[in-house]
């Protein structure tokens, strides 16, 4: 199996980054509930740590 590239890597950071936040954009903020803040939260570290991870696996294969 070969290497992904750099362009491939980047193109899977945005993937995750849109799937993960595209359910947060649904939630409307002066309006929402203590929950729908909650699950806001929850999404948007959720989605952060995914694309840490996924730039950190980058730079691991760089080396």
């Amino acid at each position: 199996m070969s290497t992904p590239t750099r362009p491939a890597w980047e193109q899977a950071v945005v993937i995750v980054a849109h799937q993960d936040l595209a359910a947060v954009e649904a939630v409307s903020l002066p309006l929402a509930t203590p929950d729908e803040l909650t699950f806001y939260v929850c999404v948007l570290k959720r989605s952060l740590c995914n694309v840490l991870q996924l730039i950190a696996d980058m730079e691991g294969h760089d080396r």
